[in-house]
């Protein structure tokens, strides 16, 4: 096989490499996103006086404002909840639940009990606000 053959040959492995490599990952994305929209539309918010408002963002807007009140920075709420910090602002976004040690971690690093953040949260979604 000619020189500048063999080197056309590479260069179409390499592409059909990345070509690939591409398309496996959007087929990931496309199956995150997916999945992201499912588990959003499957749990059901509950509705107070005509407001629904989903317990994630529920959690996240009291979470922030107990971490905001006791003047702690999301890192440093990490550090003291032994959570890393992206995985506070997640929470505080209401991307996602804690789990129930996550939720323990939290109520010990922000010295409250787990029942009043728990009471916190009920109260947030009583509300309208």
């Amino acid at each position: 096989m000619p020189n500048y053959l063999r080197h056309l040959d590479k260069q179409v492995s390499q592409i059909q490499y990345f070509a690939k490599n591409i398309l496996h990952r959007l087929k990931a994305y496309s199956y995150n996103c997916r999945t992201t929209e499912y588990y959003q539309n499957v749990s059901i918010p509950p509705t107070v006086g005509g407001i629904s408002l989903n317990i994630s963002i529920a959690f996240g807007k009291v979470l922030r404002e107990l971490r905001l009140k006791k003047g702690l920075s999301q890192e440093q709420l990490g550090f003291e909840a032994d959570l890393r910090r992206t995985y506070v602002s997640i929470l505080e976004l209401g991307q996602q639940q804690p789990s129930l040690t996550t939720l323990l971690k939290l109520a010990n690093a922000l010295n409250i009990k787990a029942s009043q953040l728990m009471a916190l949260l009920e109260e947030k979604l009583n509300t309208k606000n």
